[in-house]
């Protein structure tokens, strides 16, 4: 039985990826549930969703006024996209005419106490700076439910519940 499942999940899986019509057949197509803010009933109907649960999925968006939507389109996945009228967007750095500073992604160094060796040579840092850390929050490795550093030096700890 499972070698049949296996199977056919590659059968379709790669039927899915060969073929668009076969996809849209198995997996659907997008659709549009709120145009230029309005709610396009028979969309909510064909698709079965309920008025209460596309407000739902809205409020997740963080949107609470429906006039401010310009498209709400419904995913393959079950998920909602959401995208207001341009000028209900928040303002970005560029639109206000402020130099952002480059983001750095975090790397992980301990997680519930474990320590990464690998993370921490691929943060640059060594050991003598990971005691240094510890050393200067009084603390020590199996007390430390995360520590983090990222690419400018920023350090997130945070301590186990419950360690002194």
């Amino acid at each position: 039985p499972i070698i049949t499942i296996l199977s056919l999940e590659l059968t379709l899986s790669g039927l899915t990826m060969a073929s668009v019509k076969f996809r849209r057949l198995l997996c659907g197509k997008p659709v549009i549930l709120v145009e230029n803010g309005r709610i396009i009933q028979e969309n909510l109907r064909k698709v079965r969703i309920t008025l209460d649960e596309l407000t739902a999925k809205l409020r997740l968006k963080d949107v609470l006024d429906l006039t401010t939507v310009q498209y709400a389109i419904l995913e393959t996945d079950g998920s909602l996209s959401v995208f207001p009228f341009p000028k209900h967007l928040p303002a970005t750095a560029r639109d206000a005419g402020i130099q952002a500073s480059k983001q750095h992604l975090p790397v992980t160094i301990i997680e519930d106490g474990f320590f990464s060796r690998e993370n921490l040579q691929k943060s640059g840092k060594d050991e003598a700076w990971l005691k240094n850390q510890l050393t200067s929050r009084h603390t020590d490795r199996e007390s430390t439910f995360l520590l983090t550093v990222d690419g400018s030096g920023r350090v997130n700890w945070v301590g186990k519940e419950g360690s002194s």
